[in-house]
Parts: C-alpha cells; sequence; structure tokens
C-alpha cells in the first residue's frame, strides 16, 4: 500500500498548468517504465524541495537579471551532478526559455499523469486534525466506492477547518455529506476534534 502524501504547500496557479502539462509529458515519455518514472518523480520532488531549503534561491533564479545563458549555467552547476539526464535536461531546458518558474506546475502535472497511468488518482484530504492509520484506510475503503482509479492519499492539516475533513479528487470535493459511510467518518473526527480540546481545557 502506498504510503499517504505529506507536501509542502504552495498556491498552485491554473493558468500555468497546460504549458506545464507539455514538459510533464515530455519527461514521462521519457520513462522506460513505471520504476523509472518514479525514480524521476523522486528528483522533481527533491528538487524543489531543495529550491525550498535555500532562502531567496527560487526568486533569484526566476525573477534575477541573469541572463538566459547565466540562469542555465548556474542550474547546471547546481544541479547536474545530482539529477538524471532526463530532469537535469529538463531543468536546463527551463532555464534556458526563462520557465523556471513552471516547476512546481511540471511536477504537479507530472504526479497526476503518472498517477493516471498506474490506474491510480490522487485524494487530497484536508482535516482539522492528523488522521491516524485506521482513519486513512476507512477513508480508502470509502473512497473506492465513488473513484474508478484506486485512491493515493495526499494527507493537509487545517486547524481552522470547521467542517472537520474535505476531501478532494481532482475537481470533485467531497465533504462528508456526499455518502454515508463519509459522514461517519467526519463524525469519527470532529468528536475526537472535541475531546482534545476538552483535554486542553
Amino acid at each position: 500500500m502506498a504510503a499517504p502524501r505529506a507536501e509542502h504547500q504552495t498556491v498552485m496557479d491554473p493558468r500555468k498548468l497546460p504549458v506545464a502539462g507539455e514538459y510533464a509529458q515530455a519527461l514521462l515519455n521519457l520513462a522506460s517504465d513505471d520504476q523509472k518514472a518514479q525514480e524521476i518523480l523522486a528528483e522533481l520532488d527533491w528538487l524543489t524541495h531543495a529550491m525550498d531549503s535555500i532562502d531567496g534561491f527560487e526568486e533569484m533564479l526566476t525573477a534575477s537579471p541573469l541572463s538566459p545563458v547565466q540562469r542555465k549555467l548556474l542550474v547546471e552547476r547546481i544541479f547536474t551532478d545530482r539529477l538524471s539526464r532526463e530532469c537535469a535536461g529538463l531543468l536546463s531546458l527551463l532555464a534556458r526559455k526563462k520557465r523556471l518558474n513552471l516547476l512546481r506546475a511540471i511536477v504537479y502535472t507530472y504526479r497526476q499523469r503518472l498517477d493516471k497511468r498506474r490506474g491510480r488518482v490522487e485524494a487530497t484530504v484536508t482535516s482539522a486534525l492528523a488522521l491516524d492509520p485506521a482513519l486513512l484506510n476507512e477513508i480508502k475503503d470509502a473512497l473506492r466506492k465513488l473513484v474508478t482509479h484506486e485512491p493515493v492519499l495526499k494527507l493537509k492539516v487545517d486547524r481552522k477547518l470547521l467542517g472537520g475533513m474535505t476531501i478532494k479528487v481532482g475537481d470533485r470535493l467531497f465533504d462528508a455529506s456526499v455518502a454515508g459511510q463519509l459522514r461517519r467518518l467526519e463524525t469519527g473526527l470532529l468528536e475526537k476534534q472535541g475531546a482534545t480540546r476538552a483535554n486542553h481545557d
């Protein structure tokens, strides 16, 4: 069973997705099999994490007055020896075309298309509290009855969420009222949330 995903939250500009999709598909086409495709995804995740960890690095690459050639040389000097030929080539191409700001959208789209190729679908579960493994398994069982692909959970915690839990699959948003099983899961989550607050009072 694939482990649920916990990811750095960033704002995704939907206007970038069509162009990002072309790069993502080209990169996916370079993967000889699913194992190679997964290795590329792991590299892309590492790359965005590396950019997150260096304060101001992403802004320097995307908004600085460096020329396209200078950007290309900079990213190659830093990352080429740490990346596969496929990812290094993508990064150099984005730098040369001044499209490094598409990287996150490319990673997002690549992950979606890889999941689709594998017969899976990403389900974003946003809850007021961290969910325990037993509840996550119940959520997956409920989603299997509502979607046509195997759900892969991506977890987010939003303590301001008043409804207890929301689940988004593609453009579909489930709020526990959609199906009886999800409604029961949300009731249990709200009870847990209330008990936690009572213990802190």
